[in-house]
């Protein structure tokens, strides 16, 4: 919903509308991924939740940078502070990956059902902390363009 409310108040003023249109379907899709994980509980249905985190972290990421690129570019007093978000939001997007691929090498079978992740603790909490971050970046991001998904876009905003 939100993915499409930003789509569409700012069809108008995009820079790059076709972007933007790309944008709204990738979060609306992973919007739809991001309920879709919390009925795939990793225990019983361990591959569909990877599958579609994986679908949620990634056109999260997708839509973060596509709206950024179509609505303003670099013309927005907020710029610099959605790059930031968006760097974040990689950035604990790798550590996660990272830690979730070094538990796996480290020990497959507390990967593969049943899954029992004591024996990987040590990669798990990482993998937590960095999705937490990953989580308050993409709400942040959000956030920043609270004013567009609201329907009261400034003139200045613009």
């Amino acid at each position: 919903i939100t993915a499409w409310r930003l789509y569409n108040h700012t069809k108008d003023i995009a820079i790059r509308p076709k972007v933007t249109f790309i944008a709204m379907l990738i979060g609306v899709f992973s919007g739809s991924n991001m309920i879709l994980v919390g009925i795939f509980d990793i225990y019983s249905s361990p591959v569909l939740h990877v599958i579609t985190a994986l679908t949620l972290f990634y056109g999260s990421l997708g839509w973060g940078i596509l709206s950024y690129v179509g609505i303003y570019g670099n013309q927005n007093s907020r710029s610099r502070m959605r790059l930031y978000y968006l760097g974040a939001a990689i950035l604990c997007h790798l550590v996660m990956s990272y830690a979730m691929t070094q538990a796996f090498l480290e020990n497959p079978e507390a990967l593969t059902p049943p899954i029992d992740l004591n024996l990987v603790q040590h990669w798990v909490r990482w993998a937590a902390l960095a999705e937490y971050g990953f989580f308050i970046s993409s709400m942040s991001l959000i956030w920043s363009y609270e004013s567009e998904i609201r329907g009261t876009v400034d003139d200045s905003e613009e």
